[in-house]
């Protein structure tokens, strides 16, 4: 069959989706840094190249594929 005649306006003909299995995802729990440890690690990189960074992802906590996007 034509993709053409299965595809009008936008309407598919059939659900593709149907047959598609859903991930399982296993919940972790994320234990998140104390105060302590955060001033260990903001004494460590002191005036590094990307300081800057490590503060942003310490106090936003945004994900770890995120960080080195920032300029």
């Amino acid at each position: 069959m034509a993709l053409g005649k299965m595809v009008r306006r936008w309407h598919l003909a059939i659900n593709v989706a149907k047959d598609a299995k859903v991930p399982r995802i296993d919940e972790e729990e994320i234990e998140s840094y104390s105060v302590v440890e955060v001033q260990k690690i903001l004494l460590g990189i002191g005036r590094r190249r990307h300081a800057a960074r490590w503060v942003i992802a310490l106090a936003l906590g945004p994900r770890q594929g995120e960080v080195p996007g920032m300029k």
